[in-house]
């Protein structure tokens, strides 16, 4: 009887010495848009750190005191409990969210000073663990930085990572590896089809050779420079600082768009053998930046190598939607308009790149 009663307390011991601790130490642990879930026997302990909740912020300031989060405490708990849920799928039931504790996410050591996000602890009772389980979150801010939130979910020895945005706000737990393969295709596509940088500098390599057997060597190469770079990345532990990474990203869309203005304004074309080493180069530059992404999806416990081929297999199917749509649109006019608007798009896309790929470097080392 004792250790029955001990084993239903344990879970409640657990949450007392997450409370215990520092609240202003998680602060500086946990970053903006991110959680952890932690499920241990019956209990789900969740951590996450939101934007200031609307119709706190009384001074208009953007930051939230302790004063407004004091004067504001009840009604931010029950967004909370309406905005965070875990339902269990066999009843479809949602489980309340227990023991909340709200703290500000204060930048320095004083918990008192303003923030810019609120870092809300809580409890779920799982009287059913074996449950299949849900996780819904439908709490973000107006600012396009807060229109994600990245949760990591465990349960020992498996993890699983969670991406919710207003468009997609639940997330099975812990699913099976197919399921995680899914999952991790969707996410590794959206990356690309959602990285402006990555677009234009594929957009710029099509467009420049688009017959069939170029599409095939350019993309070829492009797919085999950054899977090289992700495999030193994930494999042996390469990392370079993001400070590095993101403008030379910037730089290798006005290199390549340079290039091959000026290789079209020549008589005799390049050998081939140049551009496809020149693609080769800058997509293992993209592929630290693919990298940085990929080791955001928890890629430890249950389905890492799952979850490694679903996220390469999603960049892969991104690269070659938007390859097969330029070529398409470039044919089209070759054969309904003419070569000259052909030219004329070549040049169109060239300019762009130039252009923007120059801001965005000028942006990103001054950043």
């Amino acid at each position: 009887m004792r250790a029955q009663h001990a084993r239903r307390w344990r879970p409640w011991l657990v949450l007392l010495v997450l409370l215990a601790g520092s609240s202003t130490s998680l602060a500086h642990m946990m970053p903006a848009q991110r959680g952890t879930i932690n499920f241990v026997d019956n209990g789900g302990f969740i951590v996450v750190s939101l934007p200031v909740p609307g119709g706190s912020d009384d001074n208009g300031d953007g930051l939230l005191s302790l004063d407004e989060l004091q004067a504001h405490a009840a009604s931010i708990e029950g967004a909370i409990r309406i905005g965070v849920q875990l339902v269990d799928l066999d009843s479809n039931t949602a489980l309340p969210l227990q023991a909340i504790m709200l703290s500000l996410a204060s930048p320095g050591e004083d918990p008192s000073v303003p923030s810019d996000h609120l870092l809300v602890m809580g409890r779920f009772d799982v009287p059913m663990p074996s449950h299949p389980l849900q996780l819904r979150f439908n709490l973000f801010g107006s600012n396009s930085n807060d229109q994600s939130m990245t949760i990591t979910a465990t349960r020992k020895p498996a993890s699983q990572l969670l991406v919710f945005t207003p468009t997609e706000t639940a997330h099975d737990l812990f699913v099976s590896p197919w399921r995680a393969v899914v999952d991790a295709t969707r996410l590794g596509a959206g990356h690309v089809l959602s990285g402006l940088d990555h677009l234009l500098f594929l957009l710029v390599v099509v467009v420049a050779g688009w017959r069939l057997r170029q599409l095939v060597l350019v993309l070829s190469c492009f797919t085999l420079g950054h899977a090289c770079t992700l495999l030193a990345c994930i494999g042996f532990g390469l990392q370079i600082s993001a400070t590095i990474v993101e403008p030379a990203i910037a730089a290798t869309i006005v290199a390549m768009a340079i290039f091959d203005w000026r290789m079209s304004r020549r008589a005799a074309p390049p050998r081939p053998g140049l551009r496809l080493l020149l693609v080769f180069a800058c997509a293992m530059i993209h592929g630290l930046g693919l990298a940085g992404a990929l080791s955001e999806l928890g890629l430890h416990g249950t389905n890492k190598l799952e979850v490694l081929v679903g996220f390469n297999l999603g960049i892969e199917l991104a690269q070659l939607t938007l390859a097969l749509g330029a070529v398409t649109v470039l044919y089209g006019l070759r054969r309904y308009a003419g070569p000259r608007y052909v030219r004329w798009a070549n040049y169109s896309a060239w300019s762009t790149a130039i252009v923007v790929g120059t801001i965005w470097f000028i942006e990103r080392i001054a950043s």
